[in-house]
C-alpha cells in the first residue's frame, strides 16, 4: 500500500498528463452530476473553491455559473487564507468582490462581507484522491480539515474528483481528518454515512 505521499505524488503526476480539454470535459461532467444528485433545494450558502491553476484541479466553474444563473437564491462563499493562524477567512462572493491571485497563486475574495463557517450549508471541496468511506487526500495542510470541523453537524462537504475512488482505504487517517458527506466524480456520485 502507497503512503499519503506517494498517493499524492502519483495524483499530481495523473493530472499533470491530462490534456486541458479532458480536463474541462471531467469538469463538465462532475458539474452535470452535482446537479442531477445534489438536494439544491437545502443549500442556501455554498462555499466553493476557485481551482488554483498550477495543480491543475477540476475545475468548479460550470458549477458556479449555472448556480449564478439559475439558482440566484443560493449565495456562494470563497476564502481566503489566512497563513499565520492556519485557517480561513469565508466572505460572501457578491457583486463588488474581486478576486486576486495571491502570492502563492491561490484565487482569493479581496474585501467582502464575512461569512461564519456555521452559515454554510454545502462546501465543494478540492482533493487530489478519496477512498469508499469519505476520506480525502488533500495537500496536506489541514486548512479543509479545520474548516470543515467548524462548519455546522449539518453541512454537506462535497468532494469534487477527476478520478475514481482509490481500491483501498485511504492509510494514516487522523481524528483531526473530517470525512466527506459526498464526492462526485465524472462517472459517479458517492454518498458517504455521515450524509443525512
Amino acid at each position: 500500500m502507497k503512503t499519503k505521499g506517494e498517493l499524492r505524488q502519483h495524483y499530481r503526476l495523473l493530472r499533470q498528463q491530462l490534456s486541458s480539454a479532458e480536463l474541462e470535459t471531467r469538469s463538465q461532467a462532475v458539474a452535470q452530476r452535482f446537479f442531477d444528485s445534489l438536494p439544491l433545494d437545502q443549500i442556501s450558502i455554498l462555499h466553493t473553491y476557485l481551482p488554483i491553476a498550477r495543480h491543475r484541479e477540476l475545475s468548479p466553474w460550470p458549477i458556479i455559473s449555472k448556480i449564478q444563473q439559475e439558482y440566484p437564491r443560493i449565495r456562494l462563499v470563497l476564502s481566503r487564507t489566512q497563513w499565520e493562524q492556519r485557517q480561513m477567512e469565508h466572505v460572501f462572493w457578491e457583486e463588488g468582490v474581486e478576486v486576486k491571485e495571491n502570492e502563492w497563486g491561490i484565487p482569493e475574495p479581496v474585501g467582502g462581507v464575512v461569512c461564519s463557517a456555521e452559515q454554510i450549508d454545502a462546501v465543494l471541496v478540492p482533493l487530489l484522491a478519496f477512498d469508499r468511506q469519505g476520506h480525502r487526500l488533500g495537500y496536506g495542510a489541514g486548512f479543509y480539515d479545520r474548516f470543515l470541523a467548524s462548519c455546522s453537524a449539518r453541512v454537506l462537504s462535497i468532494g469534487l474528483s477527476l478520478f475514481p475512488p482509490l481500491d483501498d482505504p485511504l492509510p494514516g487517517i487522523f481524528p483531526t481528518d473530517v470525512p466527506l458527506t459526498h464526492c462526485i466524480t465524472p462517472e459517479m456520485s458517492f454518498v458517504f454515512g455521515n450524509a443525512d
